[in-house]
């Protein structure tokens, strides 16, 4: 056998095998659909330096760029985030679009914390990829955990200051590049963000913790007497935080009066209770970029200055 051809035989398996890997993965996640860059014309028939952004399945519009502007289609991405999941021993767990399309995510499963709390909770964590077709946002990645005890999620975008943006003008040897040290930054702030929690689970809640957590996630000030909430506040907001309130004390019943205890009835809220929008995927948009996700990221930040 001529082993040159072997070799080019064994080549070209391999790339159809990795093509058919991501056409299943796409299908599997419901990316399985293009962005087209349509040219934008005055209404005399100029072309302007504008294109839209356009689904190819649906026609819908996602966004109007300026010439510069390089789409990353899904399958680009599917295909990072395959190439990411070989390098560190993850597997694609789920993916989806929000909005339309108009933003995209896949979940990368990784392993799972335990022992957090009175109730010893389980807690398994997915680097999450998400992306715009909409210039919202460059691709990125932050870490997510999920608590197998009550259903919350916990979202935590990546925030080095090392890490480096992955640009849709980028090749794909940079993006993976860039997403590896972006992967390697999320692991170090994972460490310290399950020591936090770990670190939570010892410490004691008070009045005041409560009343500060609800303070600066809702503004709204409980300590107030019942006839001054109802002078200060809407009843929209007043009833915002009882039902804040009673997510923070279904919590605790079972996790302990710690400060755990106070972080998951936030969560708790978050992931099960506030409003988000009213679309396919609309709690998910809201949790990992969206009012749920700044809420989280609010009170995780005040109980980090706690235990500090």
């Amino acid at each position: 056998m001529n082993t040159q051809f072997s070799s080019i035989d064994s080549l070209l398996s391999s790339i159809e095998s990795t093509q058919a890997s991501s056409i299943s993965t796409l299908q599997e996640v419901g990316l399985d659909w293009r962005v087209n860059r349509v040219q934008l014309y005055t209404p005399d028939g100029t072309p302007v330096d504008y294109f839209a952004n356009q689904r190819a399945d649906n026609s819908e519009v996602l966004a109007v760029v300026s010439d510069g502007y390089q789409i990353f289609q899904n399958e680009e991405m599917v295909e990072l985030c395959e190439s990411l999941a070989n390098t560190f021993d993850y597997k694609i767990h789920k993916g989806g679009q929000m909005d339309g399309g108009r933003k995209v995510y896949i979940q990368l499963e990784s392993d799972s914390v335990y022992g957090i709390g009175e109730n010893n909770d389980t807690i398994n964590r997915y680097i999450t990829a998400v992306n715009s077709h909409d210039c919202t946002t460059s691709l990125s990645f932050g870490s997510l955990g999920f608590t197998i005890s009550c259903k919350n999620t916990f979202f935590a975008a990546a925030r080095s200051k090392n890490m480096s943006r992955i640009r849709h003008t980028s090749s794909m040897h940079e993006r993976i590049e860039a997403a590896k040290r972006q992967i390697e930054g999320l692991k170090m702030e994972e460490k310290s963000l399950y020591e936090k929690f770990f670190a939570m689970a010892n410490v004691a809640v008070t009045p005041q913790h409560i009343t500060e957590v609800v303070k600066r996630t809702l503004e709204i000030d409980i300590n107030q007497r019942p006839n001054e909430l109802k002078e200060n506040y809407s009843t929209r907001k007043i009833n915002l935080a009882e039902s804040l309130l009673s997510s923070i004390k279904r919590e605790m019943s079972y996790k302990g009066n710690t400060l755990w205890g106070l972080i998951s009835g936030v969560t708790h809220y978050t992931s099960h209770v506030q409003s988000a929008p009213n679309r396919a995927e609309g709690r998910t948009e809201s949790k990992l970029i969206g009012q749920a996700q700044k809420m989280d990221a609010t009170a995780f930040a005040y109980l980090s200055e706690v235990i500090a």
